[in-house]
């Protein structure tokens, strides 16, 4: 089933993605996606919430957050579901 994320969500889980499995700080995250844009902690945690509904990820486990450390993705285009 497609899921449709805001285009933000989708920059933020495209930067997990490409670092699938390691730390990245909120920082890097907001350098990445909005580099000449102040954006709020809090506006960041509502993309995640958002990445993380797309993707069912309930128990946070897939987009793990590690606090004062940043989010991890845990999964890879290995885990990826295709087609049937």
């Amino acid at each position: 089933k497609a899921v449709h994320l805001r285009s933000q969500a989708a920059e933020v889980l495209s930067v997990l993605a490409a670092r699938a499995g390691e730390i990245v700080s909120k920082d890097a995250l907001m350098r990445a996606v909005w580099p000449d844009t102040f954006v709020t902690d809090d506006s960041l945690t509502q993309y995640i919430a958002d990445i993380r509904r797309a993707l069912g990820d309930d128990e946070h486990v897939i987009v793990e957050t590690l606090p004062k450390r940043g989010y991890r993705l845990n999964a890879g285009p290995s885990d990826a579901v295709g087609p049937n």
